[in-house]
């Protein structure tokens, strides 16, 4: 039986970087089997050492988030109004601590901006735990279309109390091809509209599914 697309997104994940001091960075990532999430990497380093080249410096605590974990658990609520949310969740908003293992302490930076995140087994939930493993494609020489959900930055979403609720925007577009770059993604072509404010994409990282 084919899988919707609300299969797919109930995989998309929120990653969320403690930087001390009350500091947070935030960005999206991919469950790409169990245990394992895919993200960027600058969203856990920052985008200056990325840039600057500078040796992994692992941070201080890391929290990731599926969609589907959070819909599973707020899926009571009649009423998905903020406060209703949070009264029927307890304060339980799904976040369970991730490690980062590839690249690792003192590594050079990599080629490219990718980072695996691996939640521990017993504290992981069942979007993270058991989720399906996903296979990689190699590059084509033509243009491929595609479809993936991340968290963009502008499509946050608050409660009256702070607290944040997932809020994932479904981009579509095309990959296109070209001569191989170095430290850099091939480029996307949206399709489906997006901010004009460049600073607005920031947390939106998404795996793209292709028809």
């Amino acid at each position: 039986m084919a899988r919707s697309w609300d299969d797919f997104d109930a995989y998309a994940a929120e990653v969320r970087v403690d930087l001390g001091n009350g500091r947070i960075r935030s960005g999206s990532g991919y469950v790409i089997g169990p245990c394992r999430i895919l993200t960027a990497l600058h969203v856990l380093i920052g985008q200056e050492a990325i840039e600057t080249g500078t040796k992994v410096v692992l941070p201080h605590e890391i929290q990731v988030r599926t969609h589907g974990d959070f819909v599973v658990r707020s899926d009571t609520v009649a009423d998905r109004g903020f406060t209703r949310v949070r009264d029927e969740t307890g304060g339980d908003y799904r976040w369970q601590p991730a490690n980062q293992i590839w690249p690792r302490e003192g590594a050079e930076i990599p080629r490219y901006d990718v980072a695996i995140l691996e939640v521990p087994e017993d504290k992981a939930l069942e979007h993270v735990g058991n989720a399906p493993r996903v296979f990689c494609l190699g590059p084509s020489d033509e243009d491929i279309s595609c479809r993936g959900t991340g968290f963009a930055k502008w499509a946050e979403v608050r409660t009256q109390q702070g607290r944040d609720l997932p809020n994932p925007y479904t981009v579509t577009g095309f990959l296109t091809a070209g001569a191989e770059r170095y430290r850099a993604s091939r480029p996307f072509t949206v399709l489906n509209g997006a901010p004009d404010n460049a600073e607005e994409w920031q947390g939106l990282f998404w795996r793209c599914f292709f028809r």
